[in-house]
């Protein structure tokens, strides 16, 4: 028979660290696309520019979503397992008496 341990205070605390490190990073995403579209629109206007760096620069930060998204989904689950757990203690505990 498997053996289960969940500690609820480490799901939460570490689901809770995931959830802000994803809003940080996601933050410092638009202050990065922010200078790079300013870059392109006042400093760096050249047909390279324009086929090429602006293509790799919206790769990048398509790229980048994707994997803080996923992180996102990471801090979901682990919530989710810490919350369940918990829920699931509490109620068989209240089971019996």
């Amino acid at each position: 028979m498997p053996d289960f341990a969940v500690n609820s205070d480490e799901t939460a605390s570490t689901s809770a660290a995931l959830l802000n490190d994803f809003a940080e990073l996601q933050d410092k995403l638009t202050q990065v696309r922010s200078k790079v579209e300013a870059l392109l629109a006042q400093g760096y206007r050249t047909p390279a520019a324009q086929q090429k760096f602006q293509p790799f620069f919206d790769e990048f930060s398509k790229g980048f979503e994707q994997v803080n998204e996923g992180l996102q989904g990471i801090g979901q689950y682990v919530k989710a397992v810490g919350d369940a757990f918990q829920q699931a203690d509490e109620q068989l505990g209240s089971n019996l008496g």
